[in-house]
């Protein structure tokens, strides 16, 4: 039997790897006690994984697409041409179906949008064409709006400018301006 190296990983010790060279079994973890690198080699295999993932749902898309028309050119060889055009036909309506379907979708969310805008960005945003622009836009004017920092810090003044002398003022405008009075004399 020839020498294979399996990694698996396990989640408290990290990677390990496991050599089979004959009947003999040896193991040897490799723990370096930093996750750090371990959690960065996971990330890179899963990015790896997901990516082999897509290829192959795109092979496999093309496969089913290539077969297809090979089925298609194979009934019109044979004089089949009415169960071609009925399964085209039906292949149409579905599409249809799900572009419609698209099509509303992508109006309700560029409405949407549209609506969550100021009158000024509504301008800008009426010039993008495709809804993921467009929603890049609104990302983009949403966290600007955000990270926005006030030129005032600290809480509104509740000072109030004392119109009459504290001699002349009725027991009403007293009680109004009770916090006016206190700050002119913490001065």
């Amino acid at each position: 039997m020839s020498d294979e190296i399996q990694k698996t990983v396990t989640p408290s010790v990290g990677v390990k790897e496991t050599e089979n060279t004959g009947n003999s079994v040896k193991n040897s973890t490799a723990n370096s006690g930093d996750t750090g690198d371990s959690i960065q080699s996971l990330k890179f295999r899963l990015a790896k994984a997901l990516e082999q993932r897509d290829e192959g749902r795109k092979t496999l898309d093309e496969r089913n697409q290539a077969d297809e028309d090979a089925r298609l050119l194979k009934m019109e060889e044979e004089g089949k041409f009415k169960e071609t055009i009925s399964d085209l036909k039906s292949q149409l309506a579905t599409a249809k179906k799900r572009a419609d379907a698209y099509d509303q979708y992508e109006k309700k969310q560029r409405a949407d949008i549209m609506e969550q805008l100021s009158e000024s960005d509504r301008e800008i945003a009426a010039s993008i064409a495709g809804l993921e622009g467009l929603q890049k836009f609104f990302t983009r004017t949403v966290e600007s709006q955000r990270t926005r920092v006030p030129t005032q810090s600290g809480t509104p003044s509740n000072k109030t400018v004392l119109d009459k002398p504290l001699s002349s003022m009725t027991d009403n405008e007293k009680k109004q301006n009770w916090a006016g009075i206190l700050d002119s004399y913490i001065k």
